[in-house]
């Protein structure tokens, strides 16, 4: 067991070298197959395993685990070499043995797992406990080895190219013992209400299980006859269970497309808190596929760091502040429509108003001045109503920020700190490499005789520095330094995050509301309404046009600036004396009353009209002068103006629309993953099966999402590959490019029916070449020998009619 477990710790992180060395020796003269010895070892052990595991003989069970966990181990990667070397040894028949031998003690209904079911339930007597502690070890150990044994089965199609080991197992397997091994750890997984404490544990049950259904999912794809489909068909529940907690992913290595079945987290399957769209994930360029791929890859690493952050806050008591937070805005929006409601309708004044009419009621009576509006019924009898209620319902809403206040500071505050600390490190990263750069173009001029190599020791000219011993004094010195940066940096991500600035005005519009007794402050929280997907589609298409639309404005302030000059110096009599004594009376009333409907007209004097073209032209009031002057200031500001802000709007909606529109477009005709366009996936498997099942980029979020809660050491050979890449280069050259699974199937199919019709049309030409020759023999034989060929025929003919003569005879004689 020692020796299988330092055999397995060479082979752990996949390294080539030390794989093969277990199975060759190259340095040695004799070369020992430890891979064989071991399979050797584990074939001694299976007559007996049964009864050991009955019994609790620790070694021979975990010898057994370690040994199909190393053969796991030395297969991943892949490694090619010992797939085929171990494919040849009879190890999927012995895997099929240990699964026909193994089942789970606790069976349905069985007496054993009544006896477990009450030794967990707490109910289960003294002298029973020791019985029903053993039980559930046995079942423990059988669902560690039947998860090695499959973990060891599904190494052997890691990386496969082909199909010979697949049909192999395929062959080999009895898959109806697989299918009966899965169903019964979906029975166990259904009723784990009470089987939840002890060894044997829900989710070791559900790791088997998922392995049987991956194995066979992944067989399924090498079986031209569909067996296997058919037996994973016939159990629909278990099917489904199981289907509905495991992904699939394909991904490019080597320029070489793999399959890899992975176990969706918790959190991911179906009613889970993260099964939604996130539809961040689709904010990407399209029309590049590359810098399309890597800002889809951008935004999966930003979601996994965010959910794996708030994964942890799920697991404590204050999980409501992730899975309640859009529910708790929701709230408080409703709330503060609710009050402001209540305030509009009970009538609501400040307290100045409500003193004055308070005052008017009391000494006018309720006969007094109805011109104010107020009875004593509704002073006294509902305003007072109103303010209670307005107060109380002030301390809710103080309560429900309070609330969302924590919820934000608990689970959004350190992921704006991680952005902004991740950025800086980024832009650090790339001065780095670029002083780097400078300083090696800089040492290249150089002269490289600045150190002397002796006996391979690099030997600098310059002395040491002495000052070099106090390093590790400064860096204590530097500790408390190190601090106060990191606390201002913190402190500048927060005060400059839009969202930290959102909250915390939003909380104080609740302590607002209550300290001074003012309702009207928590008119803030129907800011909320600005978030819905309507509401930001305004917003953006204002604020991405908002330069466009201040130039507009001002070009109209010029427009009303000329206008006015023109008017004090062209029509000074017929302005009103109370709007234009001077520049600035002037253009303040210009600014208040031409903007609007009536443009200039607002701040001209009545006139009459004329009564005779003469009195148009030169009369006292310059009626056709002032006429031209109006109206052309109403067609240039207040029609044309006005119309091109109105037509930046709407440009800005049809553009938003367009690209809108453009994306769904996009994902409705190319594959978002790997961009194949949508004809020929509707030729082989569909397209909407494809984006559906095979690369669904909600899945490729929960892999990355799995591969991050999964230590590395337990990691595969394809697990591996994926993480090194995204973390923390985040190259994206992992994902397919115009390349799937069905496709290649497609095409190989094709590629054996057309090396099908070559060789049909080499039999026909060589049939054709071989007909060619036999005439010409023909031929040539009738032109040398034709009178030798008649008479022997004649003879030929001669012996055929006597032979039937005497044939005819013979019968004649025998009747």
């Amino acid at each position: 067991t020692e020796a299988i477990k330092m055999m397995r710790r060479l082979c752990t992180g996949q390294h080539r070298a030390l794989q093969d060395i277990l199975r060759v020796q190259r340095l040695n003269r004799e070369t020992v197959d430890l891979l064989n010895d071991v399979y050797r070892y584990m074939t001694a052990l299976e007559p007996g395993i049964k009864k050991a595991i009955e019994q609790g003989d620790d070694s021979i069970v975990e010898g057994a685990i370690r040994g199909w966990l190393m053969l796991a181990d030395a297969m991943q990667g892949p490694n090619f070499d010992n797939q085929s070397s171990l494919s040849k040894t009879g190890i999927v028949d012995l895997a099929d043995r240990i699964y026909s031998k193994i089942r789970y003690t606790a069976e349905r209904g069985g007496r054993a797992r009544k006896a477990v079911v009450k030794f967990k339930a707490g109910s289960v007597a003294p002298e029973e406990q020791r019985s029903a502690e053993v039980l559930d070890r046995v079942d423990d150990f059988r669902c560690r080895l039947k998860t090695a044994v499959t973990t060891c089965l599904s190494s052997f199609l890691e990386g496969v190219q082909d199909d010979a080991i697949p049909r192999q197992m395929i062959m080999t397997a009895q898959w109806t013992n697989i299918m009966a091994q899965m169903v019964q750890c979906y029975e166990m997984a259904s009723s784990f209400e009470v089987l939840s404490v002890g060894t044997l544990t829900k989710d070791s049950v559900v790791q088997e299980g998922l392995g049987y259904y991956a194995l066979m999912r992944n067989v399924s794809s090498f079986d031209d006859q569909g067996s296997i489909d058919r037996v994973l068909s016939s159990h629909k529940r278990a099917e489904a269970y199981f289907q509905a907690r495991t992904g699939y992913v394909e991904i490019s290595r080597n320029d070489t497309l793999e399959r890899l079945f992975f176990r969706l987290p918790d959190n991911c399957v179906a009613g889970g808190p993260l099964d939604k769209p996130f539809s961040e994930m689709y904010e990407t360029e399209r029309e590049d596929a590359d810098k399309k791929n890597k800002e889809y890859l951008e935004h999966m690493v930003r979601l996994v760091d965010r959910e794996r952050f708030h994964a942890g806050i799920r697991e404590s008591y204050l999980a409501f502040t992730v899975n309640q937070w859009d529910q708790l805005c929701s709230l408080t929006f409703w709330w503060g429509v609710f009050l402001h409601c209540v305030l509009i309708l009970g009538g609501y004044m400040l307290p100045d108003q409500e003193n004055e009419a308070a005052a008017l009621v009391e000494f006018g009576g309720d006969d007094g001045d109805h011109d104010v509006g107020i009875g004593f019924t509704f002073m006294f009898g509902v305003l007072p109503y109103t303010n209670l209620c307005a107060r109380y319902m002030c301390y809710c809403y103080l309560g429900l920020c309070v609330l969302r206040a924590l919820s934000f500071f608990w689970a959004e505050c350190p992921l704006i700190v991680m952005e902004s600390t991740s950025a800086a490190e980024e832009q650090l990263e790339k001065d780095g490499d670029g002083e780097e750069a400078a300083s090696n173009e800089e040492d290249d001029g150089e002269d490289q005789d600045e150190a002397l190599l002796i006996r391979g020791y690099v030997v600098s000219k310059e002395p040491p520095n002495v000052l070099d011993q106090d390093d590790d004094d400064n860096d204590g010195a530097n500790k408390p330094q190190g601090a106060v940066a990191n606390a201002l940096s913190t402190l500048t991500a927060l005060v400059t995050s839009p969202k930290v600035v959102y909250e915390v005005l939003f909380v104080l519009s609740g302590v607002l509301s209550v300290v001074l007794s003012q309702p009207l402050f928590s008119v803030f929280s129907l800011f909320e309404l600005c978030f819905w997907s309507g509401s930001k589609t305004v917003i953006d298409a204002i604020r991405f046009n908002l330069g466009k639309m201040m130039q507009t404005m001002l070009l109209g302030l010029l427009t009303m600036y000329i206008w006015m000059i023109l008017g004090m110096v062209l029509l000074r009599k017929q302005h009103n004396d109370e709007m234009c004594n001077n520049m600035f009376q002037c253009f303040m009333a210009y600014l208040y009353l031409s903007i609007r409907d009536n443009g200039v007209k607002e701040v001209l004097r009545e006139f009459d009209p004329p009564r005779n073209i003469v009195e148009a032209f030169i009369g006292q009031d310059l009626f056709i002068l002032a006429i031209f002057w109006d109206i052309t200031y109403w067609l240039l500001f207040i029609l044309i103006l006005v119309a091109i802000i109105t037509g930046i709007v709407i440009d800005a909606f049809g553009g938003m629309r367009e690209a809108k529109e453009a994306d769904e477009s996009d994902l409705k005709a190319n594959c978002f993953v790997c961009n194949l366009a949508r004809f020929p996936l509707d030729q082989s498997v569909g397209f909407d099966h494809h984006v559906r099942v095979e690369h669904n980029p909600r899945w490729y979020l929960f892999f990355l999402m799995y591969l991050r809660g999964k230590a590395e050491t337990q990691m595969t050979g394809q697990e591996r590959y994926v993480f090194d890449r995204v973390w923390p280069s985040q190259d994206y050259r992992w994902l397919p490019r115009e390349t799937t699974f069905s496709l290649k199937e497609e095409d190989s199919q094709g590629d054996v029916i057309q090396t099908v019709q070559a060789q049909v049309q080499n039999i026909e030409s060589n049939v054709e070449q071989l007909a060619t020759a036999i005439a010409r023999i023909e031929d040539h034989l009738a032109s040398r020998g034709s009178s030798d060929v008649i008479c022997q025929g004649t003879e030929v003919v001669q012996a055929k009619d006597l032979g039937r003569d005497s044939r005819g005879l013979s019968a004649k004689d025998s009747l």
